[in-house]
């Protein structure tokens, strides 16, 4: 029992050292203060006498149950001496969040198994400090914080293919113009992937693998993270294309009807072609006003 780092609540502490003094057996009486006071010992809810059969019953049933939960979930950890491990340390600061607070820190090095369940431990990175001694729940394999992940997932379709291009057009397209454009027209510029997204999904995906495999999967990616991308797109470059492309009054861009091919249109062309579609009356029927107005209340349903 202790007080807190401030030493102001030993007085709050003070009833529970009393009663545990006055209830303790005297080496030399034999007996407990309390005893030697009242002629019988303090009853207590610990003692079984005292407590109804149904709640003993009740908390052995309970703690059974408990126990079967915690063996269903528990997964024997096992390291061996060269290990890299983290260690929990309860952390507090004043006006932080606790739950949001850092819990594991590392990297320590195993240097013996004591126990099945106690470990010889030193920072990996000064090992010339006290080895400690941790239980084994406290341990967890340790892998290396990354603060910035580079910018390596590129955008969809960004290589983009010059030959996905139709210009039917009588403009004149530059070379980045054809490169946004093969991209097709779903694509956008991205700035730097959500790897928050990333790994909460890998993990979603993984959780049902043993720990061997999520640990060996975690490597892999947090391998591929660190690496730098080969295509470092410039998505500002492509925003200015794209803005570019869009303000232009002269052309149409459209999709292909098959093949996924971009085409790129005079705008009188695509207008005149329209209206050569519209006019084929085998097709499409003129409708009056009063007819679109009944349509429409029907549809509004």
């Amino acid at each position: 029992m202790y007080v807190n780092t401030d030493q102001k609540n030993w007085d709050e502490i003070l009833p529970f050292i009393t009663h545990a003094y006055n209830t303790t057996i005297q080496e030399i009486k034999g007996y407990s203060p309390f005893f030697l006071l009242f002629g019988r010992e303090p009853m207590s809810l610990l003692d079984d006498e005292n407590i109804p059969t149904d709640i003993i019953n009740n908390t052995e049933k309970t703690q059974e149950r408990m126990k079967r939960n915690y063996d269903k979930k528990y997964n024997e950890k096992i390291y061996e001496p060269g290990h890299i491990v983290a260690v929990w340390i309860p952390v507090r600061k004043i006006g932080k969040c606790e739950k949001l607070l850092r819990k594991y820190f590392g990297p320590y090095r195993i240097l013996k198994k004591l126990s099945n369940v106690n470990y010889l431990i030193e920072p990996k990175d000064n090992p010339g400090q006290d080895p400690l001694i941790v239980h084994v729940s406290r341990l967890k394999p340790y892998f290396e914080r990354i603060d910035e992940f580079p910018e390596c997932f590129p955008a969809t379709n960004e290589k983009g293919n010059a030959d996905n291009v139709i210009n039917l057009s009588k403009a004149v397209l530059n070379k980045d113009e054809i490169n946004v454009l093969s991209k097709g027209l779903k694509y956008r510029p991205i700035g730097k992937p959500q790897k928050i997204k990333i790994i909460s999904g890998i993990e979603t995906a993984i959780s049902k693998l043993n720990n061997y495999e999520k640990n060996s999967i975690r490597n892999s990616v947090i391998n591929i993270l660190k690496e730098p991308s080969k295509i470092q797109p410039n998505n500002q470059r492509d925003k200015t294309v794209i803005n570019d492309l869009k303000n232009r009054k002269d052309i149409i861009i459209t999709s292909a009807d098959k093949g996924g091919m971009t085409v790129v249109m005079d705008k009188t062309d695509y207008i005149d072609k329209m209206n050569t579609i519209l006019e084929d009356k085998s097709i499409f029927t003129i409708v009056n006003e009063s007819d679109k107005k009944r349509e429409y209340a029907y549809f509004k349903k």
